[in-house]
């Protein structure tokens, strides 16, 4: 009987000792279970904020004739017309076809002004014209 009463005693401070270990694990799987559902929900709340702040910066950005407070800026060009500038006359613009020997068209629609710009300034070096010269091998 004594053998039989220290073995029984010994099962139950185990399966005691085994209880107190799982509640401890099951809390540590608990508290990491609320920390990771946190981080998600801040990680969420993170994107949500700069998916607004894109949204944003795109409704500002989209469209150059408004200011900030939703008015219209007429004097940047609204009407491409003559630039919010009373005297300036708009540049007509004709378009101006020329065809290669080979046969391609080539379609220039800017004005006489804009057409007759160098695209290098004076100080950038000697301005030349371009000729194409065919390769004969």
């Amino acid at each position: 009987m004594f053998i039989f009463k220290g073995i029984l005693t010994f099962l139950l401070l185990f399966l005691l000792f085994l209880a107190i270990v799982m509640a401890i694990l099951f809390h540590g799987a608990i508290r990491n279970f609320r920390i990771f559902r946190s981080n998600a929900e801040k990680a969420a709340e993170r994107a949500a904020r700069r998916a607004a702040a894109e949204e944003e910066y795109f409704r500002r950005t989209s469209n150059k004739y408004y200011k900030e407070d939703e008015t219209p800026e007429f004097d940047k060009d609204y009407f491409k017309g003559d630039g919010g500038q009373p005297g300036k006359r708009q540049e007509q613009k004709t378009a101006r076809r020329t065809t290669s020997s080979e046969g391609v068209t080539i379609i220039d629609s800017r004005g006489e002004q804009e057409a007759e710009k160098k695209i290098f300034s004076d100080g950038e070096g000697e301005y030349v014209d371009f000729v194409e010269v065919e390769n004969k091998e």
